[in-house]
């Protein structure tokens, strides 16, 4: 039981993602779920999605050069030069990911374009 003791230590661990609970087909939940937000299903358009999509490679791209990464820390208004093309796309994710977590635990996400609740928001465990 030590997957269940290492889903214990954070409160906000995604206990679906545990080892042994893991299947293939729902390793990447989060993605899906950000993929689904940006898409015609999820109230965007499937457009949104391409472009999305689209732009990791080229920002991983312009990241690959001291100049890219120069940009792109200006372009952000980043508090010290990006070190990695890595170090945009992990900070460029993040949001994406912390919120598509969040609506997977919500019984009832909030709909688009509503206020995102408080970070003390208290969600029911998933049934």
């Amino acid at each position: 039981y030590p997957d269940v003791v290492d889903g214990a230590i954070a409160a906000s661990a995604p206990i679906w993602q545990l080892a042994g609970t893991v299947q293939r087909d729902t390793l990447d939940m989060q993605a899906v779920a950000i993929t689904r937000g940006v898409s015609a299903a999820g109230g965007a358009t499937d457009q949104c999605r391409d472009n999305l999509r689209s732009a990791w490679p080229l920002l991983q791209q312009v990241g690959q050069t001291a100049q890219g990464r120069l940009l792109l820390s200006e372009s952000v208004r980043s508090c010290t030069t990006l070190q990695t093309a890595e170090d945009f796309i992990s900070w460029a994710q993040g949001p994406f990911f912390f919120l598509a977590g969040n609506a997977l635990l919500s019984p009832s996400p909030p709909p688009p374009r509503s206020p995102l609740p408080s970070p003390s928001t208290q969600h029911p465990a998933p049934s």
